[in-house]
């Protein structure tokens, strides 16, 4: 059996570079999931102060994404695209993720088993375990991501 970290995120994600943002995938069950990922110098977001804290809600969103596509691969599909619908809470204890920091991302299921479900997500620092992040996100996954673009473009 294949080791959750082993497996290269992109196959677990519909993002490409360079706006994949977690590096592995830790973690795995049906309600809940954990990524790992690294503020390197080439990070797309680096300025000098660092990462901006909103762009924590990407990374919650892509282990969102990186959880669905495991099921996925479970299923032998691709990865789903799914969609962030907003978080009516956000929290952060930090105004940027600094270079070189390490991060462990979060995400248990709430509520929803279909195409709306509902997130509680955490960002901890990987090497102290200081929580510097919290959100309830509401995601939106369709069932058939095809038939609903057509719908919205006829709309």
């Amino acid at each position: 059996m294949e080791a959750l970290r082993d497996i290269p995120i992109e196959q677990l994600i519909p993002h490409r570079p360079p706006m994949i943002l977690v590096d592995k995938l830790l973690a795995y069950s049906s309600k809940g999931a954990c990524c790992e990922l690294a503020i390197l110098p080439n990070h797309v977001f680096l300025q000098p102060e660092g990462v901006p804290a909103h762009i924590g809600m990407e990374f919650m969103a892509q282990t969102l994404a990186a959880m669905n596509g495991y099921q996925s691969r479970i299923e032998g599909r691709p990865p789903d695209v799914g969609f962030l619908l907003g978080t009516p809470k956000f929290e952060s204890s930090v105004p940027f993720f600094k270079q070189g920091q390490r991060l462990k991302v979060e995400v248990t299921l709430v509520w929803g088993d279909d195409e709306l479900r509902q997130f509680q997500c955490k960002i901890e620092d990987f090497d102290s375990l200081e929580v510097l992040q919290t959100a309830t996100i509401n995601a939106f996954v369709p069932n058939d991501l095809d038939g609903y673009l057509k719908q919205e473009r006829e709309a």
